[in-house]
């Protein structure tokens, strides 16, 4: 068989598109050698009466062995003389069917915006602080759940309760709230709780959200125009101030959020952290850069590692560190999970409504978080292998465009040489009389 130079041009194109468009691109990451599985295995509901008209979770916390999880419902009324009327209750959840419910608390108020802002578990499950009416701080004993047992009311000046952490270990009790106010309680005696410190940290400042350093030596705050305040307690008699990052918010002038006050939209809605402190998570109440992460390797010099808008209402990290969880509100709103390392969407759950608070749980892959129907919605999320181009794969999602383009034009130039080439053949059997061998 004679081979001719167009036929060497043609299988030499050919072999080079094949060759080209197969070539592998630039290397996937690890991260996404693994595809994140969300699965919905649950719902628990708390709209079961007629105390609510607009229900929303607005707190939860979990016992550390994950069998009990104790949730703060509120709701804004209008009462007859159209102020705003609040009213909040606490249920504990039995997490080994997600339906049993103990109702441990109930408060009806008037003209106080937030009725159930914070609660805490300590160490081992059998103590349990709830923040009611911003003013007070009521300590149960849950040694048994299903009853639990009121030891002590901490009677505070009004809006000096607005968050409230146990130590991960050590029995000790933190309660923030207004005035740049914060108390560190020893809970030896938790019928008796001892007042070790009173901190004055700015006088008008708000304390929103607290929570403890992997070594307990840290308490780190966010609140009014506040990304992060810590304090080192080794003694907790003197809290020390470590450092203060405080919240600029670059909402545009224009922007609807003015509507809303400068107060509301300096209010810290979330702060979590790594199980090893390694990073600190913000989120406020702003449309523009509303969360931040800091990397905490210099504790006392955090550095910004990633900032994301808009309006993100919490915030929290699994158990090993690499999942994120916030939630947005709205018809698109619903929980976004992203990775630690590039902080890339792992995947979105939508709810069509606000999702206002939300959490992993500490023992299993599982997460619990606010549908906006009245119920609370429960995930198992795993991690799957995946080919690293497979078309519903995040790489190729963002470079699809660029797939495809390439793809087209390999095609289009194989088209091209194979009617050149037939065309060539064609007209040579034409002159001569004969097929080419």
């Amino acid at each position: 068989m004679r081979v001719t130079g167009w036929t060497h041009i043609v299988v030499l194109i050919f072999f080079s598109c094949i060759t080209n468009t197969r070539a592998a691109p630039t290397p996937l990451p690890d991260d996404y050698k693994y595809r994140l599985n969300v699965t919905k295995i649950a719902s628990i509901t708390y709209n079961d009466d007629e105390y609510f008209s607009k229900p929303y979770v607005r707190s939860m916390a979990f016992t550390r062995n994950g069998k009990f999880l104790n949730v703060g419902i509120a709701s804004n009324e209008e009462a007859d003389d159209k102020h705003l009327s609040s009213k909040g209750k606490f249920y504990t959840y039995d997490l080994t069917d997600y339906k049993k419910t103990v109702e441990i608390a109930k408060i009806d108020g008037r003209k106080a915006y937030w009725y159930v802002p914070d609660n805490d578990y300590n160490h081992d499950g059998s103590l349990l602080a709830l923040c009611i009416n911003k003013n007070n701080v009521d300590v149960y004993n849950t040694t048994h759940q299903k009853k639990p047992e009121l030891l002590k009311t901490i009677n505070l000046p009004p809006g000096e309760a607005q968050c409230v952490k146990f130590s991960p270990e050590k029995k000790l009790l933190v309660v923030g709230g207004s005035n740049g106010t914060f108390r560190i309680y020893g809970m030896t005696n938790p019928k008796e709780p001892e007042l070790l410190s009173t901190t004055i940290t700015e006088p008008h400042e708000t304390l929103d959200q607290v929570i403890f350093s992997a070594d307990e030596e840290t308490i780190i705050f966010s609140g009014d125009n506040l990304q992060l305040r810590t304090y080192n307690i080794s003694n907790p008699d003197k809290p020390v101030e470590v450092v203060t990052v405080m919240h600029i918010d670059n909402t545009p002038s224009d922007s609807p959020t003015e509507e809303l006050g400068s107060s509301y939209l300096s209010y810290a809605t979330g702060l979590a952290s790594t199980p090893d402190s390694g990073l600190i998570a913000t989120t406020k109440a702003s449309y523009v850069n509303s969360l931040h992460v800091f990397n905490m390797k210099e504790p006392d010099n955090p550095e910004v590692q990633k900032i994301m808008g808009r309006y993100y209402f919490f915030v929290d990290f699994s158990r090993n560190g690499k999942l994120m969880i916030t939630g947005t509100a709205g018809e698109d709103g619903g929980l976004t999970i992203f990775d630690t390392k590039n902080f890339y969407p792992q995947s979105f759950i939508k709810t069509g409504a606000m999702v206002g608070k939300g959490a992993f749980s500490p023992t299993e892959d599982l997460l619990f978080f606010d549908g906006g129907d009245g119920t609370i919605w429960v995930y198992k999320y795993s991690w799957s292998a995946v080919l690293k181009h497979s078309a519903d794969h995040p790489w190729y999602q963002r470079h699809k465009v660029a797939l495809l383009a390439g793809a087209g034009v390999g095609i289009v130039v194989l088209v091209t040489m194979a009617v050149v080439y037939v065309v060539h053949v064609s007209s040579r059997k034409n002159r001569s009389g004969y097929e080419p061998l």
